[in-house]
């Protein structure tokens, strides 16, 4: 089992959500994932961070114009909603400009 982030964005906005997946075998950086939830495009690995304690944590690259730009303030919300309602949770949220 691994945590999952993946952060979504408007100009103005970006949060950042986490999941815990469990996985047969750990994808590897670079490695696109493909998820059921059409919020989230595919999204490939960007960093696969290990602690001391032996958790796993895999950060998903938001590099590609689809992944980091939602439409407007709005579709950013309701993808929030719907992402928290299938398991993800909000970890940070903050505007681009502080």
């Amino acid at each position: 089992m691994a945590r999952v982030r993946l952060s979504i964005a408007t100009v103005e906005r970006r949060v950042e959500l986490e999941r815990e997946i469990t996985f047969e075998r750990l994808p590897c950086v670079g490695e696109l994932m493909r998820f059921a939830a059409p919020e989230i495009a595919h999204r490939a690995v960007g960093e696969v961070i290990h602690d001391e304690n032996g958790a796993t944590l895999l950060i998903l690259a938001d590099d590609l114009p689809e992944n980091v730009c939602n439409n407007s303030y709005a579709d950013l919300e309701k993808d929030i909603q719907d992402l928290t309602r299938s398991g993800w949770h909000v970890v940070a949220d903050s505007n681009e400009d502080d």
